[in-house]
């Protein structure tokens, strides 16, 4: 969802922004075998995903917050 407050002064500013940067696509990276484990202060992740707080959920999902929170329990809140 994009948006901006306003007539999206703030909005228009980070899409000007942002043109300086361009991506390099790098070619021929073997993606066979992908490792995202990562230790943080002793521990082991299986992914270094982090959910940050937010606002407003339910504009992308009609259980909102609740789902997000599920989603960062895991798939074994789900069962799966």
């Amino acid at each position: 969802m994009v948006t901006g407050i306003d007539d999206e002064v703030t909005l228009r500013a980070n899409r000007e922004g942002f043109l300086k940067f361009h991506l390099r696509p790098r070619h021929l990276v073997d993606v066979g075998t992908i490792d995202m484990t990562t230790e943080i202060l002793g521990a082991t992740y299986d992914s270094p995903i982090v959910i940050a707080p937010t606002g407003s959920n339910r504009a992308f999902h009609p259980d909102g917050e609740l789902a997000v929170a599920k989603a960062a329990k895991g798939p074994r809140y789900y069962g799966l």
